[in-house]
């Protein structure tokens, strides 16, 4: 469906100021011995796919046209996370990967009754906001704490973010949370991920925890172990530079510490709602 030669370069592997997770993703799986024709190949058959998930949307748009449900359908249409798909010569994606083409996933909203029909919010949102967009537009009050924006809001210009966070990773001390191993490549079903499920078993540190805060300029990435990141996404959109050691920006690497700190503090563990006090 798409033509080869019509499809752009991916982002190049320079690994060299990257989390150690990269390079061996990188080594294991032998991805250097890729042509920049097997990397258009790849992202040919990768946006065939999107073309064909499109097109099951829209027989399933289509059937509610049909049984007169449409106009008051509220439809959430995302994707769980991006792929890799050759940039920084990886493909598939990665417990504490936190490139843009992991977590900028699409995300489109239809409302009921044809509300903000074609507007386009240039705007940050985040999974968490799902939830409470089903619950305003169901009618539903919850007592319980939420951390999302009700994308209603968002759309109606009441609430706005300057920034967005993302969390990953395991520790050592949850061997529950790992994923599972395989035990061959020539398994015929999931043999591919032997060496990527294998590499998070013979070294923990590349899943370690990590978590993320994006602004429009700058990314920063704090990891438990391992190399940390930061990205000047207005020069650099494409974060080949890592410049968390940059002895120009610490100004900057400790306001986006500070943010992500306050984030944390605001977003940890709350008090179960139902249970009294026991004192």
């Amino acid at each position: 469906m798409y033509e080869r030669a019509a499809i752009a370069d991916p982002i190049p592997a320079r690994l060299d100021d990257k989390p150690h997770f990269m390079r061996e993703l990188y080594s294991r799986y032998d991805l250097a011995q890729l042509t920049p024709e097997d990397l258009r190949e790849l992202r040919a058959t990768y946006y065939g796919m999107v073309t064909k998930l499109d097109e099951q949307v829209g027989r399933i748009v289509a059937a509610l046209k049909a049984q007169g449900l449409y106009d008051d359908a509220l439809i959430l249409f995302l994707s769980d996370h991006g792929d890799y798909v050759g940039d920084y010569g990886l493909v598939e994606k990665w417990p504490t990967g936190f490139q843009d083409d992991l977590l900028r996933a699409p995300l489109i909203v239809k409302y009921p009754a044809d509300a903000h029909a074609g507007q386009r919010v240039d705007g940050f949102t985040q999974s968490l906001d799902l939830f409470p967009t089903v619950l305003e537009q169901a009618g539903i009050q919850t007592p319980y704490t939420h951390f999302g924006l009700s994308l209603t809001s968002v759309m109606e210009g009441f609430t706005e973010r300057d920034a967005v966070y993302a969390v990953g990773g395991y520790d050592p001390r949850e061997p529950q949370a790992f994923e599972a191993g395989i035990q061959s490549d020539d398994d015929p079903l999931m043999g591919h991920y032997f060496e990527k499920l294998k590499l998070q078993q013979d070294d923990p540190t590349t899943v370690a925890r990590a978590a993320m805060l994006r602004t429009r300029e700058w990314k920063l990435i704090i990891r438990s172990a391992g190399k940390e990141e930061l990205y000047d996404l207005k020069n650099d959109p494409q974060e080949l530079y890592n410049r968390i050691d940059d002895p120009a920006l610490p100004e900057v690497r400790n306001d986006l510490r500070e943010r992500l700190l306050h984030w944390y503090l605001r977003a940890s563990d709350n008090p179960h709602w139902e249970h009294e006090r026991s004192i």
